[in-house]
């Protein structure tokens, strides 16, 4: 329970994962294509970005390091006896420093492969699958260049996760099914909110 954990190690924590999540894994990838990742493409500094405008082999790269860095941000938070529900917390902060790397001047990308990432940390056995069926729409929608790809792989990924938080093979506990969907609500919020401040970042060339 989150009363046997001191305030100094959740605050200790939160931190590590804000940092972990801060790490500009795409704006370090284009800086090896020599361009700066805010300046191409959709302007993120995100895997999709990456994979569209530098190379499939690196937006490859890109989701498998970001996802690394909420799984490493987890993996701590356990060691110190974080209970699932007690994860979220630091999960959010990950997600926060993907967002606004104070390395990239408080810049960065929507957060969805850290999410899956912080996912497989935090409930494995519910989210194996969706993520699956995730990739394959995020990889089919990314290469057909079709918009919002990670709107929709979310969210048909979702209704997989509910349906295995309740099934009884793998029931997941109310509090952390709703503190793990406010996360995910809040990166669509996110995307939804940059795709239309930033309309023509999206017009296909």
């Amino acid at each position: 329970m989150l009363n046997e954990i001191s305030l100094n190690t959740y605050i200790f924590c939160i931190i590590i994962s804000y940092l972990l999540g801060s790490i500009p894994v795409a704006f370090i990838a284009g800086k090896f294509y020599g361009v700066n990742i805010f300046n191409i493409g959709s302007k993120q500094a995100g895997a999709t970005n990456v994979f569209r405008e530098l190379s499939r082999k690196a937006g490859a790269a890109v989701m498998l390091i970001d996802s690394s860095k909420g799984l490493i941000a987890i993996i701590i938070c356990r060691l110190y006896g974080f209970s699932e529900f007690e994860l979220i917390l630091p999960a959010a902060f990950t997600i926060l420093g993907h967002w606004n790397s104070p390395f990239t001047k408080f810049k960065g990308g929507d957060g969805v492969s850290t999410l899956t990432g912080l996912g497989l940390g935090i409930a494995p056995q519910q989210l194996i699958i969706p993520y699956i069926i995730i990739a394959i729409i995020l990889f089919t929608m990314i290469y057909k260049k079709i918009s919002h790809p990670t709107i929709w792989g979310g969210s048909i990924g979702y209704l997989v996760f509910i349906f295995m938080s309740i099934w009884s093979e793998t029931h997941l506990d109310l509090s952390v099914v709703l503190g793990f969907s406010i996360l995910g609500l809040s990166i669509m919020i996110h995307s939804i909110y940059f795709h239309k401040k930033h309309k023509e970042n999206f017009k296909r060339k």
